[in-house]
């Protein structure tokens, strides 16, 4: 995928994904009637734990688009972070996974 820079202690924004084959053709997102269910996770680079387990909203199925919305302690340490977004079929017993190149959540500067 990309790489992504946000600030630490950011909170309440969406991010907004739209997932692609190798092609670049939207993947849809449909399950015979419903949809995936699509997962955000982040770790510290190098940890074994995750920091981010959460799921996005699928906005438009057929177009690949969905969104993480960000929680209040998702950035709460700065440094580089490794990130993917999975999606899972249920109807179709079908599992990919996309991977950011790194997420940095950065410092936020001193107010005074």
């Amino acid at each position: 995928m990309t790489s992504l820079e946000f600030t630490k202690g950011d909170f309440g924004f969406n991010i907004t994904l739209t997932l692609t084959d190798a092609d670049g053709t939207a993947v849809d997102l449909s399950d015979g009637g419903g949809e995936a269910v699509i997962k955000f996770k982040m770790a510290i680079r190098g940890a074994a734990a995750l920091t981010v387990d959460g799921t996005c909203t699928v906005s438009d199925a057929t177009s690949g688009i969905c969104y993480y919305t960000v929680a209040i302690t998702n950035f709460d340490v700065a440094g580089i972070y490794d990130a993917e977004v999975e999606a899972t079929w249920s109807g179709t017993a079908r599992i990919q996974t996309w991977k950011f190149d790194r997420i940095s959540i950065k410092q936020d500067l001193p107010l005074s």
